[in-house]
């Protein structure tokens, strides 16, 4: 429950703060877009900054528990 007033929060900033996004080309630059809460938390989770901050830090980490595991293993030499 705590993540999710976390991610409404998010959202609520992120499109308060931003010029709202052109959906087509009909829509002129003084109308609103309009938003479902759904909507605005999808595009908060695949566009908002801290998502994507959050989500390069988790693939560095990945990284470096494969770095790390990959020490322990056990290497195989050879020629020909």
């Amino acid at each position: 429950m705590r993540a999710l007033r976390r991610v409404v929060g998010a959202a609520f900033l992120l499109f308060s703060a931003v010029p709202p996004f052109r959906l087509s080309a009909q829509t002129s630059a003084s109308e609103p877009v309009r938003l479902t809460m759904q909507e605005a938390v999808r595009r908060a989770l695949q566009y908002g900054e801290e998502v994507q901050l959050a989500r390069s830090t988790v693939q560095l980490a990945r990284g470096q528990v494969t770095e790390a595991f990959a020490g322990a293993l056990p290497e195989i030499r050879g020629s020909v």
